[in-house]
């Protein structure tokens, strides 16, 4: 029998583990944590799942809900691990220390720690003064050997043993932002905003060979990016962002995207055929195609290969969100937020078939199962005080589980691989709904259409 899926939420009051289809249950070794708790994530090869309280952090196995450690950090706003989970990173609050110093208030430690000793003294990989919540954690190359941050000019990157010594730097004057590639070869794409007027640049380097990089663009209209690579690390989309639109169409500023090869053989601006912003861009796991929503409403999508060539587009709709499935199958194209919250799911093996619709209104986050066959919606505070709940989806449009709750926060998939839940026959046969999917729908009418 497959492994389950999984999923975890945050409320005001408590977090929870519920183990999804087939089985919908909470997770029976977990004891449900009670109180203030403010942030909570899954390591992402999904083996850990921590959460912190005012006074500590605490790491449970995701299989069985045992605790495998607590950390002794209070105060912790945000937390993160490394890829395989052998490091966990947390970060507090800025303060000052008796002298007026800054505290280090990034912590990296190792997840679990043989050396504690019966004291519980844990020894502390690395900590930093890290001031700015926006960007704060470490980012590690998928293997962990290196991790790095940008600080002052510099990307500096560490051994992940040894985070007192910088292995290495990357000066670049003016760098706002950066992102370490996934995959097997380590690239960097670095980012300078436009100065005076300098135009802003992206460029792409191997680490650690930092004298030239093997790949840049420089453009105008840059304040801020995202940098978005594919899962082998092979090509960067740049979605370079303005903070005001010199020309007044757009109350956003004004957006532009670029793709950029991480072996420099390929570099391009992304061209749209549509006016207005870019809502959103997603790479497909297989890494060679993308998919883009962009135009003033009503949007239009289109899937692009990984040289920026259109492929496919779909229909022009109220539409500002693109989610490939975990195997590269199914396409979600949506429109969330200030849209009514209507989700098309396309089969791309077959023509870029339309499955279905669905209609998920009120939805502040929505995700994948790793299955490839379900669909989680939410609503969550506090963007939406009322209805808050989660709903899970089958990808041929029935709505397979259904959950209310008071101000949930928070809720996210557990990670695991595609090859523990091989993709033989999505569609078919339909699985049988949960009783609460059944319950929900017998208040309320909602048409799904073919």
């Amino acid at each position: 029998m497959a492994q389950p899926t999984q999923l975890a939420y945050r409320t005001s009051k408590q977090i929870g583990i519920v183990d999804a289809a087939p089985v919908y249950e909470r997770l029976p070794g977990f004891q449900v944590p009670e109180g203030n708790l403010r942030c909570c994530v899954y390591s992402p090869d999904g083996r850990f799942f921590a959460w912190a309280s005012p006074d500590r952090v605490t790491v449970v196995d995701a299989s069985v809900g045992h605790v495998v450690t607590e950390l002794p950090a209070d105060n912790v706003y945000e937390l993160g691990f490394s890829h395989s989970g052998t490091y966990i990173i947390t970060w507090q609050r800025p303060s000052k220390d008796a002298d007026g110093n800054a505290t280090k208030n990034l912590k990296v430690w190792r997840t679990i720690d043989d050396n504690a000793g019966e004291s519980g003294e844990r020894d502390v990989v690395g900590k930093f003064v890290q001031k700015n919540q926006t960007g704060w954690n470490l980012q590690y190359t998928s293997d962990e050997e290196y991790c790095a941050r940008c600080v002052n000019n510099e990307v500096q990157i560490y051994e992940s043993k040894d985070l007192g010594t910088v292995w290495n730097k990357l000066h670049v004057e003016g760098v706002t932002d950066f992102a370490l590639s996934p995959g097997k070869t380590h690239s960097v794409a670095v980012f300078t905003p436009e100065r005076k007027s300098q135009p802003a640049s992206v460029k792409v380097f191997n680490v650690p060979q930092f004298a030239a990089p093997v790949s840049q663009k420089t453009f105008f209209k840059g304040d801020k990016v995202q940098l978005n690579w594919n899962q082998e690390g092979t090509s960067v989309i740049v979605l370079a962002q303005t903070e005001v639109d010199k020309s007044n169409k757009s109350y956003y500023g004004e957006t532009n995207m670029y793709i950029l090869s991480a072996n420099g053989g390929f570099d391009s601006r992304i061209q749209l055929d549509k006016e207005g912003p870019i809502h959103d861009v997603s790479w497909s796991p297989n890494s060679k195609e993308f998919g883009v929503t962009y135009g003033y409403m009503p949007a239009k999508t289109t899937i692009f290969n990984q040289r920026a060539v259109a492929q496919h587009s779909f229909n022009l709709g109220p539409r500002n969100t693109i989610i490939f499935s975990p195997h590269g199958r199914f396409v979600i194209v949506a429109g969330f937020g200030n849209l009514a919250g209507q989700m098309d799911i396309y089969d791309l093996e077959k023509n870029y078939e339309k499955v279905c619709t669905i209609e998920a209104s009120n939805t502040s986050s929505c995700g994948w199962s790793p299955d490839g066959k379900h669909i989680l919606t939410a609503t969550t505070s506090p963007r939406l005080r009322v209805d808050n709940g989660i709903r899970i989806w089958h990808v041929g449009g029935g709505l397979m589980y259904n959950e209310e709750f008071f101000e949930l926060y928070h809720v996210v998939w557990r990670p695991q691989s595609t090859l523990q839940h091989p993709l033989e026959n999505p569609l078919h046969p339909a699985p049988t709904p949960h009783p609460s999917a059944l319950d929900f729908l017998g208040k309320v009418k909602t048409p799904s259409k073919p």
